[in-house]
């Protein structure tokens, strides 16, 4: 598909202008809400409590990880081979 006419041409170069424009407003926006600073979560207490959902693969590498860092996981619950709070 390819256009044959100036006025065609025209609005393939417009429209991929705009979708450019819309990808790059996008991705500065991703970068800015990672950049964003919170002094609300600092420790693993913190995050527990802060109604965020939670999730991990239920692996053996995972089992093994919440054993060693004594992380309580008595409040997780197994739905559809995620652990979430």
């Amino acid at each position: 598909m390819e256009a044959q006419r100036v006025p065609g041409r025209i609005i393939t170069i417009f429209l991929f202008l705009i979708v450019i424009f819309l990808y790059t407003s996008y991705s500065a926006c991703i970068v800015a809400l990672l950049q964003s600073s919170t002094t609300s979560i600092r420790t693993l207490y913190d995050l527990l409590h802060s109604g965020l959902t939670l999730g991990a693969y239920d692996t053996v590498y995972n089992r093994h990880f919440f054993k060693v860092r004594n992380i309580v996981v008595t409040s997780f619950s197994m739905v559809g081979g995620w652990v979430q709070t």
